[in-house]
């Protein structure tokens, strides 16, 4: 488990609250700052609901206060009580920050693999759709 000064703690976030789950094309170094309602203007695509679902349930939280080392991120939004929110998605470390709850969380390891594959699939039909 990849872990920055401080302990994981039990999940906080009620996933199941969430729906209209999309991931963005966005390729340069300042994605981690646009604010959720910018996102729009972003070539996106639909991820599947019930798969976000089975793999952020699975997430751990980190111990508040406790930061990461971003080095890449996919970038995705969903809506929680009909308000839009945005969660940064390491391309690596099985990591997220979920800009709603302010809060990281981290997939177990014996998860990554199927998260990472489903994440990339679904990017690589934004770049097919772009041929």
């Amino acid at each position: 488990m990849l872990m920055l000064n401080g302990r994981a703690s039990a999940q906080t976030t009620d996933w199941q609250q969430t729906s209209h789950w999309k991931i963005y094309k966005i390729h340069h170094s300042g994605s981690l700052r646009l604010p959720v309602d910018s996102l729009q203007s972003f070539k996106h695509i639909g991820l599947n609901k019930d798969t976000m679902h089975y793999y952020l349930q699975k997430m751990i939280a980190w111990s508040r206060g406790k930061t990461a080392v971003w080095l890449g991120a996919f970038i995705a939004s969903y809506e929680r009580d009909q308000n839009p929110a945005k969660l940064d998605i390491s391309v690596y470390g099985g990591f997220i920050f979920d800009e709603y709850s302010k809060q990281y969380f981290e997939l177990p390891e014996p998860y990554r693999a199927g998260w990472l594959e489903f994440l990339n699939r679904t990017m690589d039909r934004i770049e097919t759709n772009d041929q």
